[in-house]
């Protein structure tokens, strides 16, 4: 392998020790309850696919769980999350559990409900383990790109 291409990986774990890279994770677990018909209605044919899916579970008697991250490098907003309903990750753009939590005049075919459990959030990037990966990949990237440029300027001497 030609260790001149080493910069290359090099400068990008380097851009990320620098990169102000926002992740936030959220965890749901909700169950249905019997709907309070005085509060605002929230159609589930109005939320996005993948929520009003989960809305129908809930309708159907069933334990929806949803978990999601928001990673936001800059200006690229990027959304990834799993419900229980469909078992698989997914890039979206609606955060279902937020949209879900605290509704208490859910409609699913006629019917009311109210979102009953619990929905947390939290800064992952915050976290001490987050500032060692980011500081590890800094070094990382640092110890690389010296290699690279070594590689390239001995290279070039011979």
């Amino acid at each position: 392998m030609d260790r001149r291409l080493l910069a290359v990986p090099g400068a990008l774990l380097l851009l990320v020790l620098i990169a102000d890279v926002s992740v936030v994770g959220w965890r749901a677990t909700f169950h249905a309850g019997a709907g309070l018909e005085q509060h605002q209605v929230v159609n589930a044919t109005d939320l996005p696919a993948r929520c009003a899916d989960a809305a129908v579970a809930l309708a159907d008697g069933n334990n929806v769980s949803i978990r999601g991250y928001r990673i936001a490098p800059g200006s690229v907003d990027l959304l990834f999350e799993r419900a229980s309903t469909s078992g698989e990750w997914a890039q979206g753009d609606a955060n279902c559990a937020n949209r879900l939590s605290g509704v208490d005049n859910l409609r699913v075919d006629g019917e009311s409900y109210r979102v009953l459990g619990g929905y947390s959030r939290e800064r992952l990037d915050r976290t001490p383990l987050a500032g060692v990966a980011r500081l590890g990949s800094g070094l990382v990237g640092v110890g690389l790109l010296a290699v690279g440029f070594f590689e390239a300027l001995h290279w070039e001497s011979e």
